[in-house]
């Protein structure tokens, strides 16, 4: 990419011209990024997306980056005789025992040994970091563990600092200008997610970095230098896969790796969410961050086809927030000054009874390229889609709901990763790890959802939501 000389007009050589142009230049730089980024991403979701799909099959024929981003396929002669009331097609991601490798595991003769960083929320020591820039240099695989916390349930301040740990490790790697080679051990657990959402972003914004990720149970992660070697070797064996579950802690049997697959249409009675609790009274449906084109959305879905009154609707916002209008206004409102504190959110909903699910759509944006990414950027985007998630469960387990189920909207961005997105994809990988882990028996205590936890990877949505 050519950079073309800025013009010295107007200021001349006056230190508010310099400062203009400074200015000027940031931010042709930053739209010149924002084009790449689309560009490249749109490419690059493909590539992850396939790598769901079984060796040598495609996700299904016509299967295209359009198609991931916007939702449709094909020709746009072909988009528009389509009907309006399709089906969306579903998919579901599910892990199944990899084949065995066609090669034997390297023995890892000649290669030089692995640079082992133990990630925590504390902050990385200039040694481990230079470490792990000696062994890119070198062409050695580095080993980034995310240790665990005591659950994500317990202190999500912990898990933001946690994954922004690995963020600084990536943005030391890309000021060093060396590509490297990383295997992102996470605990099979909701903990430690947000390093395992952000690995996914950042493999997308340079193609020198090569991430593989490894999920473990946490007593592995007990003994981990130990395991290292084996690792490591099953990393080589299975290089082709971006990411590995291995279930067993004496890592006997095969990994599991994800797979997309193709979800039958379900029955017009197998669609509708139960009308009533377990105790016959109606049921009532809390949902967050529905106040915007994306919740009046599902509101209007939830009163005209899943026949839900409006009173039987509550929603849970910040004090202060904008009036409702339409069906929103119909709905019970709930406003809490902090609404990623359990105590807050307690003693807001304390008069509040008989709540059987959650649908939580909250969320917020800020992109940016990693190299800019801050601690305080990684805590903005994960305050609403984690911390509001975390301390609502927790105040329905103090509150004794009859909760049966709760519903997170996620995206695909946490999925296939997404670049620019480093922030997003972190915070939503934890939904993505609730759902997944969520039978794991060897879990934190924190890390135990008060009910079934079940996650939708949305792409963009064509009429509302954040991709307006």
């Amino acid at each position: 990419m050519t950079v073309a000389e800025l013009p010295r007009k107007p200021g001349g050589n006056s230190a508010k011209g310099k400062e203009q142009r400074a200015n000027i230049f940031a931010t042709w730089r930053r739209d010149a990024l924002g084009r790449l980024v689309q560009r490249r991403s749109a490419e690059a979701a493909l590539l992850a997306a396939q790598s769901f799909a079984a060796p040598g099959k495609s996700l299904h024929p016509g299967f295209s980056p359009a198609a991931l981003l916007t939702g449709t396929g094909g020709s746009s002669s072909s988009r528009s005789k389509a009907k309006e009331d399709a089906p969306l097609p579903l998919y579901a991601v599910r892990w199944h025992q990899s084949s065995p490798a066609d090669r034997k595991p390297e023995d890892g003769a000649g290669e030089k040994p692995p640079a082992v960083l133990k990630l925590t929320s504390a902050p990385l020591a200039e040694g481990d970091l230079q470490r792990a820039l000696e062994a890119a240099r070198a062409g050695a695989q580095i080993v980034a563990a995310a240790l665990p916390t005591p659950g994500a349930f317990c202190s999500q301040e912990d898990e933001v600092s946690l994954g922004w740990r690995f963020v600084q490790l990536i943005q030391r790697l890309l000021e060093d200008g060396v590509g490297a080679r990383l295997l992102v051990v996470c605990p099979a657990a909701a903990t430690g997610a947000l390093v395992a959402g952000a690995s996914k972003a950042v493999a997308m914004e340079d193609s020198s970095l090569k991430i593989q990720r490894a999920f473990v149970p946490l007593q592995c992660l007990q003994r981990l230098d130990e395991l290292v070697p084996r690792l490591c070797a099953l990393s080589s064996a299975h290089k082709d896969e971006t990411d590995l579950w291995i279930r067993d802690a004496g890592f006997r049997g095969l990994p599991f790796v994800p797979r997309l697959e193709r979800m039958p249409a379900g029955s017009a009675k197998a669609s509708r969410l139960p009308a009533h609790g377990l105790d016959g009274e109606p049921a009532k449906l809390l949902l967050t961050g529905a106040t915007g084109g994306l919740g009046k959305a599902v509101v209007s879905w939830l009163i005209k086809e899943q026949g839900f009154q409006p009173e039987q609707l509550l929603l849970l916002r910040r004090m202060g927030s904008s009036k409702l209008e339409g069906d929103l206004a119909r709905c019970t409102v709930v406003e809490a000054a902090k609404v990623d504190s359990t105590s807050v959110l307690q003693e807001s909903l304390l008069q509040v009874r008989g709540v059987t699910g959650i649908l939580h759509l909250a969320g917020v944006l800020d992109d940016g390229i990693v190299g800019g990414m801050t601690e305080d950027r990684m805590r903005k985007v994960a305050q609403p889609k984690c911390g509001m998630l975390v301390a609502l469960l927790n105040a329905a387990k103090e509150l004794q709901w009859p909760l049966q189920w709760t519903v997170g909207f996620s995206s695909t961005s946490s999925l296939f990763g997404y670049a620019g997105q480093v922030n997003y994809c972190a915070a939503n990988a934890l939904l993505d790890q609730l759902a997944v882990f969520s039978s794991e028996g060897a879990r934190p205590e924190g890390d135990r959802a008060p009910c079934r936890f079940i996650t939708v990877n949305w792409g963009p949505w064509g009429e509302a939501g954040m991709a307006q």
